[in-house]
């Protein structure tokens, strides 16, 4: 018959000193499960943050463009016409003449290598416009313009996805 040594004796025996619990920490395992686990979940918010920029940035140019209309058609009450520009230009090229009695200053595309685009329907006396930008994300299905020269590469080599007019 075999009798087991005291729970003092066994804990000298075993290397423990008394008051410590048997097993602490994590094993290597359990930290690399956990890390893996981390670096999932990142991936997934990290890549859900590229679309909200991409939304953010969208909703910015239709604030700006929506702002522009609201000037001009303030600028064609008191001036019975909009602003010349018989071929597509830059707005803060086009639009110049809004600034400062219309407008504080002409907000650009978040994006710097681009540009919103001005074009009336006639280089004297204009009774229409159409402003373009590019969207990244959303596309503008209700194109009030229908203007060629906002079509393909007017917007910095991109398509003008977004073109209204009054």
């Amino acid at each position: 018959m075999y009798i087991f040594p005291s729970s003092e004796r066994r804990n000298t025996i075993l290397g423990r000193s008394k008051g410590l619990p048997a097993q602490a920490g994590f094993t290597l395992i359990e930290l690399l499960v956990v890390i893996a686990i981390i670096a999932l979940l990142s991936s997934v918010v990290l890549a859900s943050l590229g679309s909200a920029k991409t939304k953010g940035r969208d909703t910015k140019r239709l604030t700006d463009v929506k702002t522009l209309q609201l000037t001009l058609e303030m600028y064609y009450d008191a001036n019975g016409e909009y602003p010349n520009s018989a071929s597509a230009a830059q707005v803060q090229t086009a639009l110049s003449v809004l600034v400062p009695s219309y407008i504080g200053s002409i907000s650009d595309d978040p994006n710097t290598s681009k540009h919103y685009y001005y074009i009336s329907n006639a280089a004297d006396n204009s009774s229409s416009y159409c402003i373009g930008a590019a969207l990244e994300g959303t596309t503008n299905t209700a194109d009030s313009c229908n203007v060629p020269e906002l079509g393909a590469a007017a917007c910095d080599g991109a398509l003008c996805t977004f073109r209204v007019g009054p």
